[in-house]
């Protein structure tokens, strides 16, 4: 599908942290304020249907975690059900996530994964404490999945089905049936565009447009012991993947053009959209995605000035685009850092020492910077790996010695730190954003 520009497009803002939900959260707070909002799933619905047939917009190619909940617990009677609620509810925190989560976290035994809250909690959701919810029996939902041909809770499924299921239902809301119809609309335009290239293959009038996954993190909705509590996990929504795929009864093969609504487990690298105001969601910026070029662009606006100048050994060089930077150092055998810090203002090459530096690992470049001064040649203060691959007796790079100048005076963060900076961030896409 012939994808379109990824500028700018409606009141939303995508941001993604690499040390996961609670600082791209905290970064979504200061960007709103308190006029806006941590979007729901029914929020990235809203949005993929106000850019339906614009695939490169973030609302479809991006994935997102969202302020969506999903929990499993037990009514009063005994009963298994699912319960949905978005924007609501014992999560609609971050204190209330981090609660939940802590399950998982917390646990030192590592035997525990997910999220849980109390029993209490999840009665109180049931009976509409916070505000509406939609309830799916599980038992029901089993069933339908083990006569399904179409693996409703294990693999990618039709449209039609996807239209009927009262799971998409509660995790989409309430324009859910509008989305199915977009995005089997845009399944077609992309079988289509791909018949130009492949030759005609079989129609696909009822293309696979969702993958309803539950818990992949060895939760189980039907077994797990729920230790007088409920499951809890926040939802999240994939970008739009095209997968090959076979008719039911394996005669023809096909491209799936779908996406993954599934649970949300505690790991690095989160992305959330915040909107900016009370409307409904129309769009998201793709955010700081491109965190290498708004660098390579933006450096010296992030840079902040050094009060102790610092004293350098031996180091590490990585570049920016067209500059130099020491990266920011390690500590003991470990593998080098790849952020810059302080950038170098003059460098010259340095000969006599060896092309290559080989350490005795197997998966990891791990060394110590000890290991590089004692093969550095004279005069040498800087180095530079590239080429890394296997050699010898484990892994090698070529290696390159220099002797640099450094400005001590300003520093770069560390990409975390950056990463939190909003409001240089927001400041520099502002800039780019009027240039374009």
């Amino acid at each position: 599908m012939k994808k379109t520009s990824a500028k700018f497009h409606g009141n939303g803002m995508a941001f993604y942290h690499t040390d996961g939900l609670v600082p791209a959260y905290k970064n979504v707070t200061a960007f709103t304020g308190s006029k806006g909002r941590f979007a729901t799933l029914p929020d990235i619905i809203n949005a993929r249907i106000a850019t339906a047939g614009k695939p490169g917009l973030s609302p479809w190619c991006r994935y997102f975690t969202t302020a969506t909940a999903e929990y499993v617990g037990e009514t009063a009677g005994g009963n298994r059900i699912i319960i949905v609620a978005h924007g609501i509810g014992p999560m609609s925190t971050l204190d209330g996530v981090m609660q939940a989560y802590s399950y998982h976290f917390k646990d030192r035994t590592r035997n525990r994964v997910g999220g849980r809250i109390s029993r209490e909690e999840f009665l109180k959701l049931e009976s509409g404490h916070y505000g509406d919810v939609s309830i799916v029996d599980l038992a029901e939902l089993l069933r339908r999945d083990e006569e399904s041909k179409n693996h409703l809770l294990h693999g990618r499924v039709r449209a039609s089905v996807a239209a009927t299921e009262p799971l998409v239902a509660a995790r989409l809301g309430a324009r859910f049936a509008e989305y199915i119809k977009a995005h089997t609309a845009m399944a077609h335009l992309y079988l289509k565009q791909e018949e130009e290239t492949t030759g005609p293959r079989p129609f696909q009038n009822d293309p696979r447009i969702l993958a309803l996954r539950l818990p992949c993190n060895g939760v189980s909705y039907r077994y797990s012991e729920l230790d007088d509590g409920a499951i809890a996990h926040l939802l999240s929504i994939g970008q739009l993947e095209a997968c090959s795929d076979e008719d039911e009864d394996r005669r023809h093969r096909f491209t799936s053009l779908y996406s993954d609504v599934s649970t949300h487990g505690w790991h690095d690298g989160t992305r959330l959209a915040a909107v900016r105001d009370g409307n409904p969601l129309t769009g998201i910026h793709p955010g700081f995605d491109r965190y290498d070029a708004i660098l390579e662009k933006h450096w010296a606006e992030f840079t902040k000035p050094v009060a102790q100048t610092p004293v350098l050994g031996i180091t590490s060089l990585t570049d920016v685009g067209e500059r130099w930077f020491t990266q920011h150092p390690k500590k003991g055998e470990v593998m080098d850092t790849g952020e810059p810090e302080f950038l170098v203002t003059k460098m010259e090459p340095v000969a006599g020492g060896p092309g290559h530096f080989t350490v005795e690992e197997d998966f990891f470049f791990r060394y110590g910077v000890k290991d590089i001064e004692r093969i550095a040649p004279l005069g040498a203060n800087a180095y530079a790996l590239s080429g890394f691959g296997r050699g010898g007796d484990g892994l090698m790079a070529s290696i390159e010695f220099f002797r640099v100048e450094v400005d001590t005076s300003r520093r770069l963060p560390r990409k975390s730190e950056i990463l939190s900076d909003v409001d240089t961030l927001t400041r520099v896409l502002e800039k780019d954003e009027k240039a374009a």
